[in-house]
């Protein structure tokens, strides 16, 4: 069982990310219209969003500029509701991940001696440390997706007046999902 999970995950993994992207991105442009509006004040959209909550705001790659501009020492991945106002909707759940440490020292010191703009403009998103960032971010976003609707499928979660609940509507924080997701990609990269 182990493994065909494994294996789906990575199946929709390799089809997932510009798939998604581009619906996101298209979400996203449209929220502003009025008749984008009122769908969102009709249905709840998730969306998924390369920053932990209070993390940076944006595309996934000027959340992983914005890590790297300010020497951050966790990243992370969330899910929350779609607002029209960019990433500001309620946190659903989430998961964090260090990005310092054995698969990072030696790409941050490289980095240390330039600024952002200096990276941008000599190796763009081919430099190591933004590579190595986006790996780690994108090996957890599918693994987050899973396990936030087995969470709603659990009703562990559910969302009622635009913000997360539990089972009885009462009102609850974001769900840390870390542990499970670093089980998941543990299992995914171990195959």
């Amino acid at each position: 069982m182990r493994t065909r999970t494994s294996s789906s995950i990575r199946s929709a993994a390799a089809a997932y990310p510009s798939s998604l992207y581009r619906l996101v991105t298209s979400v996203e442009a449209k929220a502003k219209s009025p008749s984008s509006r009122r769908f969102l004040s009709k249905y709840d959209l998730l969306n998924l969003h390369p920053a932990a909550p209070g993390g940076p705001k944006g595309i996934w790659q000027d959340v992983i500029w914005q890590l790297v501009e300010t020497r951050a020492e966790r990243a992370g991945v969330m899910i929350h509701l779609a607002t029209p106002e960019l990433d500001e909707g309620p946190a659903i759940t989430y998961c964090t991940y260090a990005i310092r440490g054995s698969d990072f020292n030696s790409l941050w010191r490289d980095a240390e001696s330039r600024t952002v703009e200096q990276i941008k403009a000599t190796e763009g998103e081919a430099n190591a440390l933004f590579a190595e960032i986006r790996r780690h971010g994108v090996a957890r976003e599918l693994p987050l997706v899973i396990e936030t609707l087995r969470a709603f499928a659990e009703s562990r979660i559910r969302i009622g007046n635009k913000h997360p609940t539990d089972a009885a509507g009462n009102p609850i924080l974001p769900s840390d999902l870390t542990e499970a997701i670093e089980r998941a990609v543990a299992l995914t990269s171990s195959n």
